[in-house]
C-alpha cells in the first residue's frame, strides 16, 4: 500500500500542477484582456481630446470673429454646438483626476463665454461700445484655448505611461504564459520519471540479488531500503540470505573438521595446500610440507576412543 500511496501522491501532484497551469493561463488571459480594454479606453479618450482641441480651435476662431464684429451667426452657432457636444461627451467619461479638472475648467469658461458672445451677436452693435464684455469674453476664450492645450499635453503623457505599463505587463504575461506550462510539464515529467526510476531501480536490485543468491553467492547483502513494499520484500530476502549463509558456513565447517576432535581433516589439507602452492608460485617463495607420524598412537585411540 505504501507504493500505491506514493503513486497516488505523485499523480495528485501532477494533477495539481496541471490545474495550476490552467489557473495561471486563465489569470494571464484575464490580465491581458484587462490591459487591452484599458489601452482601448485610453486611445478612445485620446482621440476624443484631440477632437476637442480641433473643435476648440474652430470655436475660438468663430468667437474672435464675433469679438471683432466680423463673425457669422451660423458659423458661431455651428462651432458652439460641436464644442458643446464634445465637452458633454468627455465629461461623462472616466478620465484621470487632473485631466478631468482641466476639462471642468474649460466647460465652465465655455458656458460663461457663450451667452456673452450670443449677446454681442444679438445686439449687433459696434464692439467698441462693449469693451467690458469683450474683455471678459477675450479672457474666457484665452483660458479655454490654453487649458485645452494643457489638457491635450497632460493626457498624452498619461496615455504614454499607460501604454508603456500595458506593454510591460503584456510582456510579463507572455513570459508567464510560456513559463508556467513549460515548468508544469517539466515538473510533471520529472515526478513521473523519478517515480518510475524508483520502481525500476527497486525491481532491478531485487532481480540482481535473486540471481546472485540463485548462483550460490550468499555473501552479498541486499542493500535496498525504500520503506515501501519493495523494501519489505528486500528485508525478507535479506533474512533468508542470512539464514542460508549461516547454514552454509556451518556445513562448510563440518566438511573441513573432524567431528570428534574438532581438528581440520584431510579435505581441509587438500584445499589449503592448493592455496599455498598457488601463493608460492605467485610470489616466488619456497614452500615446505612436513609430515609427522606419531608412534604408538593406536594406544591413545584405544584408550580415549
Amino acid at each position: 500500500m505504501k507504493l500505491v500511496y506514493k503513486m497516488g501522491i505523485t499523480l495528485g501532484v501532477v494533477v495539481f500542477l496541471v490545474a495550476g497551469m490552467g489557473i495561471a493561463g486563465g489569470v494571464s488571459i484575464l490580465w491581458m484582456r484587462r490591459n487591452a480594454v484599458e489601452l482601448e479606453k485610453v486611445n478612445k479618450h485620446s482621440a476624443m481630446i484631440e477632437d476637442l482641441r480641433a473643435k476648440t480651435r474652430q470655436w475660438v476662431t468663430s468667437a474672435e470673429s464675433v469679438i471683432t464684429g466680423e463673425g457669422s451667426r451660423d458659423f458661431f452657432h455651428f462651432s458652439t454646438l460641436l464644442l458643446e457636444e464634445r465637452l458633454s461627451s468627455l465629461l461623462t467619461q472616466t478620465i484621470p483626476g487632473d485631466e478631468m479638472k482641466l476639462l471642468e475648467v474649460v466647460s465652465t469658461r465655455f458656458y460663461k463665454a457663450r451667452p456673452l458672445l450670443e449677446g454681442l451677436l444679438a445686439k449687433g452693435e459696434n464692439p467698441q461700445k462693449n469693451e467690458e464684455v469683450i474683455a471678459k469674453v477675450d479672457q474666457y476664450v484665452r483660458e479655454i484655448s490654453r487649458n485645452v492645450e494643457v489638457l491635450v499635453s497632460s493626457y498624452r503623457i498619461h496615455a504614454e505611461r499607460v501604454t508603456a505599463r500595458v506593454n510591460k505587463t503584456e510582456d510579463i504575461g507572455k513570459c508567464v504564459s510560456l513559463a508556467v506550462p513549460s515548468t508544469t510539464i517539466l515538473l510533471s515529467i520529472l515526478l513521473v520519471m523519478t517515480m518510475g526510476r524508483t520502481v525500476i531501480s527497486s525491481v532491478g536490485t531485487l532481480v540482481s540479488a535473486t540471481r546472485t543468491m540463485a548462483g550460490g553467492d550468499l555473501s552479498k547483502p541486499i542493500g535496498l531500503k525504500t520503506g515501501d513494499e519493495f523494501g519489505e520484500i528486500a528485508n525478507a530476502f535479506e533474512e533468508m540470505r542470512k539464514e542460508l549463509r549461516q547454514k552454509e558456513q556451518k556445513l562448510e565447517q563440518l566438511s573441513l573438521t573432524d567431528a570428534l576432535t574438532g581438528l581440520f581433516n584431510r579435505r581441509y589439507l587438500g584445499v589449503k595446500l592448493e592455496e599455498e602452492i598457488a601463493r608460492a608460485k605467485r610470489f616466488h617463495h619456497l614452500l615446505s610440507v612436513v609430515f609427522i607420524d606419531i608412534d604408538n598412537f593406536k594406544k591413545y585411540n584405544d584408550r580415549y576412543g
